[in-house]
């Protein structure tokens, strides 16, 4: 227990780190980030949504073109909850970084949960506990990136969904990997590059292949290295699920 204790206080002392300078003006290497974003965010409000068609845009002038130079080289979800944060808290620098902020404490009690899901609790505080004082979090993270915080939460998010299946076979974690999947990629780009794996995973591990002979020591030999696949695990609830070995699933397969 108090092992646990000081892994707490640790993270407390890491994520206190983030609020130095959570109100500085955008200055200094990278901060030109958060000015951009503030600008595409703001000028939601100032021209409205609909005449922008939901596209962020730098303009500064005061009317609006006919035809705005539109920025589209990220999606358009960070602007949009800039946005929403302006209009909730109004316009202050610390008001671009409220997101950034809620996403980095989702980050950490995913990695936490990952942790806690694949090994045991103790293995997940101590993850959240690292990253929590990684100067990635603490110096640079909070207050001089753009997209990267959300980006990042949203990858957590869809890991964690497919390990939940990988666990519980429910259609309803396909379902919620497509949708977590569609906000990180309105996110930015980085998350796309997940679905390849996700799609070959999946196809995979369908009745089609598992019940093919050929193919059963290549499905199966690079997950009975991972526990998660191939042994009951007890999830935070108590409630102990049952086994998803692959290799049980090929068995009944080529008995069936």
């Amino acid at each position: 227990m108090k092992g646990y204790f000081f892994l707490i206080i640790f993270a407390l002392v890491g994520i206190s780190f983030w609020f130095l300078g959570f109100n500085e003006p955008f200055v200094g290497s990278y901060a030109a980030a958060d000015t951009y974003l503030g600008l595409g965010a703001k000028n939601y409000l100032r021209y409205g949504y609909l005449k922008l068609k939901f596209l962020p845009t730098y303009y500064v002038g005061e009317v609006l073109p006919a035809q705005p130079d539109y920025y589209l080289h990220h999606p358009i979800l960070q602007y949009l909850l800039t946005s929403v944060a302006f209009k909730l808290f109004g316009f202050y620098n610390w008001v671009v970084r409220i997101f950034p902020f809620i996403f980095s404490l989702g980050t950490l009690f995913l990695i936490y949960r990952i942790g806690w899901l694949v090994w045991d609790q103790k293995t997940g505080l101590l993850a959240l506990t690292l990253a929590s004082l990684l100067p990635i979090m603490t110096v640079f993270g909070i207050k001089q990136m753009m997209f990267e915080h959300a980006t990042l939460f949203w990858i957590l998010v869809i890991i964690y969904n497919f390990l939940l299946y990988g666990q519980n076979r429910k259609k309803i974690q396909l379902i919620l990997l497509a949708l977590f999947s569609l906000l990180g990629i309105l996110t930015d780009w980085g998350a796309l590059y997940l679905m390849p794996g996700f799609l070959i995973y999946y196809l995979l591990s369908s009745s089609f292949f598992l019940t093919t002979l050929t193919l059963e020591g290549l499905i199966t030999r690079p997950f009975n290295l991972y526990p998660l696949a191939n042994s009951s695990i007890t999830i935070p609830s108590g409630k102990s699920l049952p086994s998803t070995s692959i290799t049980a699933s090929c068995s009944k397969g080529v008995k069936g």
